[in-house]
């Protein structure tokens, strides 16, 4: 979104006059804004949707199948944001890799067998510690990002 705003933006800037103390956008600026953008959403989904996962697991009881994580997230952020099964599974065997989750195969009366995932104690803590981390994270950043009064003349 912010790529596709920003090249109509040099588009226009471009077809006219930048204004005063402006620069017009290159096509290199823009590549730059690009990778920029690319690698932190990059570095930003890869810790946060892992702690995302896990906070929906305890959610739904701490134990779930890929699927109904999936509806869930979506629900929970009103259709916002939406995993792909390709982004989901890899997740959640990481988690579980990384022992923050344990699996085991039900099969339900009403469908076909499934794995569900189990919030483990070491997941647990990962969870409240990273809450504990991102809550922090944004109260510091927070400030950074607002727009800031006028300054004084």
């Amino acid at each position: 979104m912010l790529v596709s705003l920003l090249r109509r933006n040099s588009a226009s800037k471009r077809s006219s006059k930048a204004s005063p103390g402006q620069e017009e956008l290159t096509d290199e600026d823009v590549a730059a804004v690009e990778e920029f953008q690319s690698k932190l959403s990059k570095e930003l989904r890869t810790g946060l949707l892992s702690l995302l996962v896990l906070q929906v697991i305890q959610e739904l009881g701490g134990k779930t199948y890929g699927y109904q994580l999936i509806r869930h997230i979506k629900e929970r952020t009103d259709n916002r944001l939406e995993f792909k099964e390709g982004t989901i599974y890899p997740i959640l065997r990481q988690l579980e890799a990384k022992k923050l989750l344990s699996s085991t195969w039900a099969t339900p009366k009403d469908g076909p067998a499934r794995r569900y995932y189990l919030l483990t104690q070491a997941g647990m803590m990962a969870l409240d510690s990273g809450k504990e981390d991102w809550q922090t994270l944004v109260q510091m950043v927070t400030p950074l990002f607002k727009e800031r009064d006028k300054v004084e003349e």
